[in-house]
C-alpha cells in the first residue's frame, strides 16, 4: 500500500493534478501492459521496424540525389529494409548460418512479434465447431510442421497455442 501511495504522489507530481486512487491504478495497468503485453510490445516493434524501413528508403533517395559516391551504405542499407520487410529472409539467414538439415534454431523475436501480432496473443486452437480457444495464458508458439520433418521458424509454420491444446497437438501427432 505504501508504494501505492508513492505512485499516486508521484502521478500528481507529473501530472499537476489530484490524483485518486483509481486513477493511479489505471495508470500503473496502462504502464503494465505497455511493458508486458506480448501484443502491445509486437505492434511497438513492428511501428517502430516500420519507420526504420519509410527512414532508410528516404535516405537512401537523398543519398542517391546527393552522392552518386555512396552506393555502397545505399545497397547495405537496401539489404537492411529488405531483411526487416521480409520475414522469410531472416529465416533463410538462420538457416545459411546453420547449415544442418533439421537443425533446431531459436525463433528470432521479428518472427515472434510477427505471430503475436496476428494471432493476438491468444491461442489460435478450433475445435471442431469452428470455435477458437478463448486462452491467453500461458501460452506457447508452435511449429505446425515440425523441425525434425523439415519445417522451419516461417510465420506461416508457427501457431499460437495454450499449454494444453500445444500437448493435445503433440499427443495426436503421427
Amino acid at each position: 500500500m505504501k508504494n501505492l501511495r508513492r505512485i499516486q504522489d508521484l502521478e500528481c507530481q507529473r501530472t499537476k493534478t489530484t490524483c485518486d486512487l483509481e486513477k493511479t491504478l489505471e495508470v500503473i495497468i496502462n504502464d503494465y501492459i505497455q511493458k508486458n503485453d506480448p501484443v502491445t510490445k509486437s505492434e511497438k516493434v513492428l511501428h517502430k521496424l516500420s519507420l526504420r524501413t519509410v527512414n532508410s528508403n528516404a535516405s537512401i533517395n537523398t543519398d542517391a540525389r546527393a552522392n552518386d559516391n555512396a552506393s555502397g551504405n545505399q545497397q547495405t542499407q537496401i539489404q537492411n529494409t529488405k531483411i526487416v520487410e521480409n520475414s522469410s529472409k531472416i529465416n533463410n539467414k538462420h538457416k545459411a548460418s546453420h547449415p544442418k538439415i533439421n537443425q533446431r534454431v531459436a525463433i528470432s523475436s521479428a518472427i515472434k512479434h510477427q505471430v503475436n501480432q496476428r494471432d493476438k496473443g491468444q491461442c489460435c486452437y478450433t475445435n471442431f465447431q469452428g470455435a477458437r480457444c478463448l486462452n491467453r495464458r500461458w501460452l506457447d508458439v508452435h511449429h505446425r510442421k515440425p523441425i525434425a520433418s523439415g519445417g522451419d521458424n516461417s510465420i506461416e509454420n508457427l501457431i499460437t497455442l495454450c499449454k494444453a491444446h500445444h500437448r493435445l497437438q503433440h499427443e495426436s501427432a503421427p
